[in-house]
């Protein structure tokens, strides 16, 4: 017999296919059983101060921004990010140290963090946005997306960057209420790759809404 389920966006379809799995171990299907990420981004700082981040493997340090399935991903991303806020080549994590400039000062992409020429603070404040706009580690958060209906919204529950579980609401309720979330939130396991999950969604798609308690 074949059976489905209605979820209402694809967010939810990639949590619920992952638990399913999990649940049941195909036999011809082992991946669940394995983690999806390698990888991850890891903030720091140097001894002057400014804020910097490096790709490394996640086997023995969950202490992550976000994972990625391999370490191209993981440099591909980042590249996109050192574009986006003008970053240092070599605070980015994307060139090795040297005693000069990066080559990004060179052509006039990097403000000369690399050479102690910005400001700390100059350069932090756009370096801080990747880590505010992907940490995860946030006491209390909601994903709010499509419903099965159209009279009804999804919600993810996040909280200590932990998936806590999904459930379904009307409209018509106030679900941001920690009591009315507790009862309509269907709990689902600790598992390290439904944060990967949630997280490789959101950095390629949009939810309705974040709200963030």
């Amino acid at each position: 017999n074949v059976r489905f389920e209605k979820t209402g966006n694809d967010l939810l379809a990639l949590l619920k296919e992952h638990l399913e799995m999990r649940k049941h171990k195909p036999k011809f299907n082992k991946k669940s059983n394995k983690p999806r990420y390698s990888h991850g981004i890891f903030k720091g700082s140097d001894d002057n101060g400014y804020l910097t981040y490096h790709i490394a493997s996640t086997r023995k340090n969950g202490d992550y921004l976000t994972s990625f399935s391999n370490g191209k991903a993981a440099r591909s991303f980042m590249e996109k990010m050192q574009e986006e806020y003008q970053l240092c080549g070599i605070l980015s994590g994307l060139e090795k140290a040297s005693d000069g400039p990066c080559s990004r000062y060179e052509t006039g992409h990097c403000h000369g963090a690399c050479i102690n020429k910005e400001p700390v603070e100059q350069y932090n404040e756009r370096a801080i946005e990747i880590y505010n706009q992907h940490n995860f580690k946030i006491d209390r958060r909601i994903l709010v997306d499509r419903g099965r209906e159209h009279t009804e919204r999804s919600v993810i529950l996040i909280e200590d960057g932990i998936v806590k579980g999904y459930g379904f609401v009307d409209l018509q309720i106030q679900f941001t209420d920690p009591k009315i979330l507790k009862n309509i939130i269907t709990e689902i396991p600790e598992d390290r790759n439904t944060r990967h999950i949630v997280q490789s969604y959101l950095r390629q798609r949009k939810v309705y809404r974040v709200i963030d308690l």
